[in-house]
């Protein structure tokens, strides 16, 4: 069994072929990001294509593929699903509210452990967590331009703008912040769901 440390607040335990139900905040056709229901903690699962994705606040059920510690470059809460996750159900206002509160980057700070919009891959430390459900200063606003979407919001009395790479909510007041993995020598922060 693997103990992984996956949030400010929360911890998963992962067992090869253990089942999970999670609640997705970010889908994608080959992962995506969610909240595992029985420990809070918030994940990174990749898992086989699937020919349309789920969406935010579906909950998923899978099981894990793997409990093989991770490599030092693997972002800490990921984990791998043996097949596609099949949509059970879905979660809206105060039940989702529930999961997602305890999940709360802390307000005074810096975004995923540091300042700025990238980190030298080598300077990330170990087991620090690489994505984060901020309740941001202002709502976040989005925009498109030549270089693609965009999403601002003020954190910490500085204004952020990051690429957007994922869903927008239209009453959406948070964002999820995540790091890229490694792009040349860095990772990026990006938004990939506005919530």
């Amino acid at each position: 069994m693997v103990r992984v440390r996956t949030s400010m607040t929360a911890s998963r335990q992962a067992t090869a072929g253990a089942e999970l139900e999670l609640l997705v905040l970010s889908p994608g056709r080959q992962g995506c990001a969610a909240v595992d229901l029985a420990s809070g903690a918030l994940v990174r699962a990749e898992h086989p294509p699937l020919e349309s994705p789920s969406a935010p606040f579906d909950v998923v059920r899978a099981s894990i593929n793997t409990d093989e510690e991770p490599d030092e470059f693997t972002h800490p809460e990921v984990l791998t699903l043996a097949d596609a996750p099949v949509r059970v159900r879905r979660l809206r206002g105060r039940q989702a509210e529930r999961y997602l509160r305890p999940l709360l980057h802390p307000r005074g700070e810096p975004l995923l452990g540091f300042s700025g919009p990238a980190i030298p891959f080598w300077d990330l430390p170990v087991g620090q967590p690489s994505i984060s459900l901020v309740d941001p200063e202002s709502r976040p606003e989005v925009s498109r331009d030549a270089g693609g979407a965009w999403c601002r919001f003020r954190w910490r009395g500085v204004i952020h703008q990051l690429p957007l790479r994922g869903p927008v909510a239209s009453r959406g007041s948070r964002a999820l912040v995540s790091l890229t993995s490694p792009v040349g020598s860095h990772c990026y922060k990006v938004v990939t769901a506005v919530l």
